[in-house]
């Protein structure tokens, strides 16, 4: 009798971690949308409304040069939107994303901010102390 509990919680356990891990995989995946292509349109608006740029950047962890206009060839469609005031995003492998943006007439603001990946270090140490107990 003491075998038949023992391996009947045994199994209980090993199916509600099982069901854990796999839900979190599944509800807890990377989203698309990168944290740049959301801060696009606020660094638009942070420009047209004269904020101090390099204190903003900075303030949410990234960095910015400036460069020449004719640095890089851009399509006619970007220039008609870096014209119009809009933000161009780049991607630069799974690195840094870069998001740029006209300063003036001649000058780009090159804005790099780090992209955060989901730790999956803290799940591993989760489950392994899970099945520890």
């Amino acid at each position: 009798m003491a075998r038949l509990f023992i391996s009947m919680y045994l199994f209980i356990a090993l199916s509600l971690v099982g069901l854990s891990a796999g839900l979190e995989r599944i509800f807890f995946t990377e989203s698309d949308i990168s944290n740049t292509q959301l801060l696009g349109p606020v660094f638009e608006e942070a420009k047209q409304q004269n904020v101090d740029m390099p204190k903003f950047i900075q303030s949410l962890g990234g960095t910015h040069t400036l460069r020449d206009l004719g640095d890089i060839a851009w399509s006619d469609s970007d220039l008609n939107k870096l014209n119009n005031g809009r933000a161009i995003v780049l991607s630069d492998s799974s690195v840094t994303e870069q998001i740029y943006i006209l300063d003036s007439t001649t000058q780009l603001l090159e804005i790099s901010l780090p992209i955060n990946r989901p730790d999956s270090g803290r799940f591993l140490l989760y489950c392994v102390i899970f099945f520890c107990y």
